[in-house]
């Protein structure tokens, strides 16, 4: 989100979430780059009344992690079982994580007073092709050569944004 922000001519700062509010309450931010239910938990929407999208943390997912060697000990059966069992926690969670993201943007910024503004079709292609692409690209020839799993991530974003209709 940084590199993101600062892109585009914004100065971005880093703080530990819990202390944007105040940060933004006595003018120290102008506002947050997070996730839509840290703008919800914040309580963000009381000093920031503007949400602007579309979103960026898409998709959800939940991450189970385990070092190398603990996988590796595990037998076969066991691994195919927990593989099993994160894809359809992971299913299930990104269900109910878009049911509350809907519920916020429908009913939430409502009650809470929060303006939602969206970027045009044609900021979201200037974003992607200025920005997103290239930064992928960055990322995948800087990181690929010493881990081969990131220029597989990189390339599964990129379908991601193929199946929704942001890139050709």
């Amino acid at each position: 989100m940084s590199d993101f922000v600062e892109h585009f001519g914004a100065a971005p700062v880093m703080l530990p979430h819990p202390e944007t509010y105040m940060a933004i309450a006595t003018g120290t931010l102008d506002g947050s780059g997070t996730a839509w239910w840290l703008y919800r938990d914040l309580k963000l929407y009381e000093v920031c009344p503007y949400f602007i999208g579309p979103a960026f943390q898409v998709p959800q997912g939940m991450e189970l992690w385990a070092s190398k060697k603990a996988w590796d000990a595990l037998p076969e059966d066991l691994q195919a079982i927990v593989e099993t069992a994160a894809k359809a926690f992971n299913t299930d969670y990104m269900d109910a994580v878009t049911m509350e993201e809907r519920e916020m943007f429908n009913k939430s910024f409502q009650e809470w007073g929060t303006t939602y503004i969206e970027f045009s079709d044609e900021d979201v292609k200037r974003i992607i092709n200025e920005f997103t692409l290239p930064y992928l690209d960055k990322v995948a020839a800087e990181q690929g050569p010493k881990d081969e799993r990131v220029i597989k991530a990189v390339e599964i974003i990129k379908q991601f944004m193929k199946d929704y209709g942001y890139i050709d």
